[in-house]
């Protein structure tokens, strides 16, 4: 960041800065001269730098409003690590969703760290079979965590969708690849990119 804040260059687009990153570069007063925003992250509506972020809880909705259409009696999420504050943004939708619906059953598989996004979608269908637990709809909060699911239900033999949903988030390439094509909700990457670099220019 010290480097970018150095370098001629007239505006700066940050794409998912930790909060250590935004700290540094606040202490060195690196932007003070030029435009900046923040791209991929939710900062708060006083913060001086601008920020562009998809609304996590909206998307959620969406996701659920597909995968609870036929009202199954179990849900499972797969969360990602939250540290990232979208994590939280959509774990927080999750938990909405499921005060919503009380009627179904959620449970909630975490990512550890040290876990690959993969691993962390296959190991949550794999526990949940091994307690026989397996839900009959599963969201994952990212599109490799979902491939990851899918391959462990593809190994087991579990039909998806018949037996059960699977549904991701970002609208990731890799999801029509996967083993049925994942259903996911796509974020409007060339809509945020403008409306960022409209911000800048």
């Amino acid at each position: 960041i010290k480097t970018l804040g150095e370098a001629l260059a007239d505006a700066f687009i940050l794409h998912g800065p930790s909060d250590e990153a935004l700290a540094f570069a606040r202490g060195e007063r690196l932007f003070t001269n030029k435009p900046v925003c923040v791209m991929g992250r939710r900062l708060a509506d006083d913060d001086p730098i601008p920020s562009v972020e998809v609304d996590n809880h909206l998307g959620v909705e969406m996701v659920f409003n597909q995968l609870l259409v036929e009202e199954p009696t179990s849900a499972g999420v797969i969360v990602d690590l939250t540290c990232y504050e979208f994590a939280r943004d959509r774990l927080a939708a999750c938990r909405n969703v499921a005060a919503a619906h009380p009627k179904v059953a959620f449970q909630f598989a975490h990512r550890r760290d040290g876990q690959t996004l993969f691993q962390a979608g296959y190991q949550a269908i794999e526990t949940w079979c091994q307690e026989d637990a397996l839900p009959k709809v599963v969201f994952a909060m990212g599109d490799v965590i979902a491939v990851g699911a899918l391959s462990c239900l593809n190994e087991k033999g579990i039909a998806v969708p018949d037996r059960v949903k699977v549904a991701g988030f970002d609208g990731s390439p890799l999801a029509a690849f996967s083993s049925p094509a994942l259903t996911t909700v796509a974020q409007p990457f060339e809509e945020i990119t403008r409306t960022t670099v409209d911000i800048i220019a």
